[in-house]
């Protein structure tokens, strides 16, 4: 197996564990959140909806949720490109499996999830940066969670990944290599 080959897998099992880790945020798993607040003692908000830590309770998991006036309901639906990017880039895993996909499918993959994974993220920050300042706004504290660096991180990865393939590295290029009428004889 190619090196390419190994650094385009480790990559890719990398974006796509941190893309399920942050599309199973709260109130899945209780430490991945996007936005932690003050505001009715603690409460953390994640994709599927959000919890008040000091009662333990949760929102029903569902995609589409609010907080008045903090939380725009409208936006928490776009979220769903987080598990759209999480499928996305669990296929082009998929795909890098030996003699079961052509390679130029993993180069279209890790491209779309790039792309997916990108318009989450911007998604996520401005209803999470729109919700951080209502919040502050009101004289409660708000502080964003480890999703969100997951989230970019994840992100950052499928762009490395996205601009290798996309510049033919992985995919019969010839960057690194010499051409054949090239040879020297030393």
């Amino acid at each position: 197996m190619h090196t390419s080959a190994v650094l385009m897998f480790l990559g890719t099992l990398a974006a796509c564990v941190l893309l399920v880790l942050v599309t199973f945020s709260v109130p899945f798993i209780s430490i991945f959140y996007f936005l932690k607040t003050s505001a009715a003692g603690t409460v953390t908000f994640g994709i599927w909806g959000f919890c008040v830590d000091i009662t333990g309770v949760c929102t029903q998991k569902k995609l589409e949720y609010s907080f008045d006036p903090q939380i725009m309901k409208s936006l928490t639906t776009a979220l769903v490109l987080y598990p759209v990017a999480a499928g996305l880039t669990l296929f082009g895993l998929l795909s890098l499996t030996p003699l079961l996909y052509p390679y130029p499918l993993f180069a279209l993959l890790s491209i779309l999830a790039f792309l997916t994974s990108l318009a989450a993220f911007a998604v996520m920050m401005f209803l999470f940066t729109t919700a951080k300042n209502r919040f502050h706004a009101e004289g409660f504290t708000a502080t964003y969670g480890p999703a969100v660096w997951m989230s970019l991180a994840a992100t950052a990865v499928l762009l490395l990944l996205a601009v290798n393939v996309g510049c033919g590295t992985f995919c019969g290029g010839r960057f690194g290599r010499q051409a054949p009428h090239l040879a020297y004889s030393y």
